[in-house]
């Protein structure tokens, strides 16, 4: 992230790393953290920064507690509790807590088996490559719009696509400020956005 970046181009997983790191660079001590599922919108390899930040601040005295359920960032956690047993009125009860070790041998521990690598994953039938494209597709062809630099892209319709990458990568941008509002422009025959040089589906 360089200096000069404009708040407003700060993607929400930079934004709070920036928090984050304002905090362990002010060395608090005697402090409790309350953190909100601060994973979202983080790619892998950005959580092990994360969870560096936590560590530091625990080092310097503070207290952390955070919601989460990314099992890369509970794995690190010296104490879990685990509510459940599901959501709504079916839940609210605490169905397990301890250390990590303690929650992956709890039988009625439901994110246990996931820490321990015992469970299993379900995978659904992916499209093969020769059908990828059946349905048709969107193409999209843009300009330069904040950090993003100019994209040239096809989106296979009747599929799931998946937009990933290190957090302030542009993911945010492309869809929600490119494909979409021109998508809408399309729809609604009125001016493409001034960066979108087209946007077709086929």
């Amino acid at each position: 992230m360089t200096l000069d970046r404009s708040a407003s181009t700060l993607s929400t997983g930079e934004r709070q790393r920036m928090q984050l790191a304002r905090a362990v660079r002010n060395r608090t001590t005697g402090v409790l953290y309350v953190l909100d599922e601060p994973s979202i919108g983080l790619h892998p390899s950005n959580i092990v920064g994360l969870t560096g930040v936590m560590h530091d601040l625990v080092a310097d005295g503070n207290s952390v507690i955070l919601v989460d359920h990314d099992t890369q960032i509970l794995k690190e956690a010296d104490w879990v509790i685990e509510m459940g047993p599901e959501a709504g009125v079916k839940g609210g009860y605490v169905i397990a807590e301890g250390t990590i070790a303690d929650l992956e041998a709890k039988p009625e521990s439901q994110i246990g088996p996931f820490l321990s690598g015992k469970a299993e994953t379900k995978l659904r039938r992916c499209a093969r490559e020769g059908e990828m494209f059946a349905e048709g597709a969107i193409h999209l062809s843009t300009g330069s719009i904040h950090t993003v630099k100019p994209l040239e892209l096809d989106i296979p319709k009747g599929r799931l696509t998946v937009v990933t990458g290190v957090s302030g990568s542009g993911k945010t941008t492309m869809v929600l400020e490119s494909l979409v509002p021109a998508l809408e422009a399309k729809i609604n025959g009125s001016a493409l956005p001034a960066h979108i040089r087209e946007i077709r589906a086929e």
